[in-house]
């Protein structure tokens, strides 16, 4: 008897392993809670606060794919900045596609920026005022650091909220242009 509970109890733990590893890959690629039960921070499944699983395959992260896609596809120079941006975009709380989304809409991810500044993002650049960054890297942090410090954590989370101070002007329908692009993720 007890060896038939050992295997029922082997039986559902392994059923329970899988659902819960099924419930993960559907939350990453859905860049959603499920029903306020589980939520996922950078490649880990938390259930009530508690981590319950950590995903170890970074392939297999589905905010990797799309922003290797999207650069893939627009032939950007961030491309090997795809896990930078995931963690940088983590740490501050940022959504992974707000930093590319900006990008695409300021330079065309990167395809017109000015000379030597590794500045994507319109960061600072205003008249002739030019921020530069001596990499990708540091721009991607301090834009980043700069969105969750100026924009974020004073309230303004959408792109049109984020762009009465980061655009005031609204050339070229910029929050509508930045949505399009972060519906994307």
């Amino acid at each position: 008897m007890t060896g038939v509970l050992l295997v029922l109890f082997v039986v559902l733990l392994l059923v329970q392993f899988g659902v819960a590893r099924s419930l993960m890959r559907i939350a990453q690629e859905k860049h959603a809670l499920l029903s306020g039960l589980f939520d996922i921070r950078g490649s880990a499944l938390y259930e009530n606060g508690r981590q319950i699983m950590e995903q170890t395959d970074p392939d297999t992260d589905a905010r990797r794919r799309a922003l290797t896609e999207f650069f893939t596809r627009y032939d950007s120079p961030l491309l090997p900045y795809v896990d930078t941006i995931i963690k940088v975009s983590d740490r501050e709380g940022i959504h992974y596609g707000l930093l590319p989304a900006i990008a695409m809409v300021e330079s065309g991810v990167c395809k017109k920026i000015p000379k030597d500044s590794h500045n994507c993002w319109g960061w600072g650049i205003y008249g002739t005022k030019v921020t530069r960054f001596s990499s990708y890297g540091e721009a991607i942090d301090t834009v980043a650091r700069g969105l969750k410090r100026d924009y974020i954590n004073n309230g303004m989370t959408s792109p049109a909220e984020i762009m009465r101070s980061y655009n005031p002007s609204n050339h070229n329908n910029w929050a509508e242009n930045v949505q399009h692009f972060l519906d994307y993720f």
